[in-house]
């Protein structure tokens, strides 16, 4: 899996660094075929917008935004959307898969 952080208006930090790191490799825990993952923080005076876009096979992407007054909690309310996004699609590709098997 491809990360490509960007930061804009600000210097990116080891320990926000590491943070992003670590929580995106805890997608790969619920599905392991994640293609890219991009990862935008920017900071508009005194807003901190974090933006994850996550790239899967045959074209699905998944999307979260959100704004905070800290970048690190920013990233966190993201990292959060995108794990529910990532575990709904697992579990409606397992639904799927099963009710092929059934029928």
């Amino acid at each position: 899996m491809n990360l490509n952080i960007t930061t804009r208006h600000f210097e990116l930090t080891e320990g926000l660094k590491k943070e992003i790191e670590g929580k995106i490799s805890k997608l790969s825990k619920y599905f392991d075929r994640l293609l890219e993952t991009r990862v935008i923080l920017n900071l508009e005076k005194s807003r901190h917008l974090a933006e994850i876009t996550v790239h899967m096979p045959n074209g699905i992407r998944l999307a979260a935004k959100a704004v905070a007054q800290d970048m690190y909690l920013a990233f966190d309310q993201a990292a959060k959307k995108i794990e529910i996004q990532t575990k709904k699609y697992k579990e409606k590709l397992k639904l799927h898969k099963q009710k092929f098997i059934t029928e």
